[in-house]
């Protein structure tokens, strides 16, 4: 019987991810050389675990904003899905969240 498959693109480029100042808004930039399915979901881990709640915004065909406030310093997960259910990561990096 036929079925759904999506297919990714793993040729991402992020912006401005690498760092990001504690207690301050944070926003990067994620683009995608083809299409990809506009429903992705983001997931921010900190250092101790906790997930911190991020807003994904479409500017422009394949590129769209993450934007949120980190509350801790050290290393953050950076993890992006292709659905609510999260049970296909697409991507996952690192930002660094440093005391200014």
């Amino acid at each position: 019987s036929p079925f759904q498959c999506n297919v990714f693109s793993n040729e991402f480029i992020f912006e401005n991810y690498e760092y990001a100042p504690i207690n301050k808004r944070t926003l990067f930039l994620i683009k995608s050389k083809l299409n990809f399915n506009s429903n992705i979901h983001v997931d921010i881990i900190t250092p101790s675990g906790n997930e911190i709640k991020g807003t994904i915004e479409k500017i422009s065909t394949n590129s769209y904003t993450i934007d949120f406030i980190p509350h801790e310093i050290g290393e953050h997960e950076i993890k992006f899905y292709d659905n609510e259910e999260k049970k296909l990561m697409i991507k996952k990096f690192i930002c660094q969240v440093y005391d200014t």
